[in-house]
């Protein structure tokens, strides 16, 4: 909508030709309509093609693994022709609309033209362009900065090289003779039993030790 009305006064003065060789208002708005459903769809395109070059370097950042075939489902297809009609529709009804109501006189005449330099609409549009910009960069920075925290955070423990074995509570008696035969082995540096497998936490509770100047502690529950 933006680019339109950044063009309404040309686009205005070629809308006023057509009328006075006879093009009818309702041919008019479809080709305008149409040409935005064409950006929008191009602009998929764009992205659609941006998202596939950028996907590697996204799952090695988010430690993901996701193709660009489990994108393409048949909703997602869907959502986004969907997606493209809606925006298309949107950008394109300022142009379909008001240029397409002045009379051909008007326009010829350059009466539009001067009102199109008195017109806030542009000031709206290039203002609120230029807020949803800062918005996404301002997200985009908040979004690295969470994943460079829960990348490099450290937790406190080793997470490399353990191995977790499940169930050793229905080996009974013999767990501990279990803990031992491991211990024996020869690259197994420690050998421990836990109720819960790190680093889920499963609930939280607060707790004060005793003293006068003591603090309440908030504890958490590993599980």
């Amino acid at each position: 909508m933006n680019l339109a009305t950044a063009r309404s006064a040309n686009r205005a003065k070629e809308v006023g030709i057509r009328k006075t060789i006879g093009a009818m208002r309702g041919r008019l708005i479809a080709q305008f309509f149409s040409e935005s459903i064409l950006y929008a769809a191009l602009s998929l395109l764009i992205a659609l093609f941006t998202v596939w070059a950028m996907l590697p370097t996204f799952n090695q950042l988010a430690g993901k693994a996701i193709t660009l075939s489990e994108l393409l489902s048949t909703q997602f297809v869907l959502g986004m022709l969907g997606l493209v009609i809606i925006v298309g529709l949107g950008a394109g009804i300022y142009p379909a609309i008001y240029l397409t109501s002045f009379q051909p006189v008007e326009v010829l005449k350059g009466k539009v033209r001067a009102g199109f330099k008195s017109s806030g609409i542009r000031s709206f549009l290039v203002t609120l362009q230029f807020t949803i910009s800062i918005v996404l960069i301002i997200s985009t920075l908040i979004v690295f900065e969470q994943v460079d925290y829960l990348q490099n955070k450290n937790l406190g423990f080793s997470k490399e090289n353990v191995l977790i074995i499940d169930n050793v509570n229905k080996l009974g008696v013999n767990k501990n003779a279990f803990k031992d035969i491991l211990q024996r082995q020869e690259g197994i540096n420690m050998v421990s039993y836990s109720q819960y497998v790190q680093p889920n936490i499963g609930n939280s509770s607060v707790f004060r030790p005793s003293g006068e100047n003591a603090e309440d502690i908030l504890l958490f529950i590993i599980q």
